[in-house]
């Protein structure tokens, strides 16, 4: 999969704006054109020249912030990619998985919670699921959603 992105670096007091392409593997990583896991701050454009969204990625995951932005410029959605540590479920760990990646985000006053189980090593069954929504929804007090992200396409399950 390959995706093209105009990024802006901050080297000091300067603006380094560069274009580039990133390459993601089969486990979702995303890798520069350097092959070497990316770390920085990513950004699209609209044809108008206003930024379109902008995601941070830390060694090749997202993480940390990330915003959305209308046509005009105006922020739609914005939120956090973090580790299931700094979120406090310790109850995610059970999940025999590569990683688990969690999105805290907003759309106006709505509050949501994405919990994604990446590369999980059987197929979640939907009442695993449902029970993680349970679990964590008594924990947390956004919208609370569970998804599976199966990136390997030749592994047996």
């Amino acid at each position: 999969m390959l995706l093209i992105i105009v990024s802006i670096f901050w080297n000091g007091c300067s603006i380094n704006e560069e274009s580039f392409i990133l390459h993601f593997d089969n486990r979702g990583l995303a890798y520069d054109e350097n092959n070497n896991l990316f770390t920085g701050v990513t950004s699209n454009f609209y044809e108008n020249g206003k930024i379109k969204s902008r995601n941070t990625y830390l060694n090749g995951v997202r993480y940390g912030e990330w915003k959305i932005y209308g046509y005009s410029g105006e922020v739609i959605q914005h939120g956090e990619y973090m580790d299931n540590k700094k979120l406090g479920i310790d109850e995610l760990d059970a999940f025999d998985c590569e990683r688990i990646e969690v999105n805290k985000w907003f759309e106006g006053e709505n509050q949501f919670l994405d919990i994604y189980i990446v590369n999980p090593k059987y197929r979640l069954e939907k009442s695993e699921i449902d029970k993680t929504i349970e679990l964590v929804s008594k924990k947390r007090s956004e919208n609370v959603s569970v998804y599976e992200l199966d990136y390997l396409t030749s592994r047996n399950m």
